[in-house]
C-alpha cells in the first residue's frame, strides 16, 4: 500500500505516513475529508547525518522523512531535501 500524509484544513492535524489502498477514500476529520498532500519519494540512499545549517546547534536526523518533517514544521522549504 502507498504511503500518504494528510491534513485537515478545519483544525490543522496532520496525518504522516498513513498507509492507504489506492481506491480507498481520504480519512475523515471534523466531518471531512482530509486533504491528500503531495509529498516526495523517499527511495535513494539517506544517510544519517548532522545539519549545522539548519538550527542554532547541529541537528541529527536519521532519516529523509524526519529531515523533511523538521524542514516542513520550521517553514525552511524543502532544498535540503533533494
Amino acid at each position: 500500500m502507498p504511503i500518504y500524509d494528510f491534513h485537515c484544513s478545519t483544525c490543522g492535524k496532520e496525518l504522516i505516513d498513513h498507509l492507504k489502498k489506492m481506491d480507498a477514500p481520504s480519512p475523515e476529520c471534523c466531518n471531512a475529508l482530509m486533504e491528500q498532500l503531495i509529498g516526495m519519494p523517499l527511495l535513494d540512499n539517506f544517510k544519517p547525518q548532522f545539519f549545522e545549517h539548519l538550527a542554532d546547534k547541529p541537528l541529527f536526523f536519521e532519516t529523509k522523512r524526519a529531515l523533511r518533517r523538521y524542514c516542513r514544521d520550521n517553514n525552511l522549504g524543502m532544498d535540503y531535501v533533494e
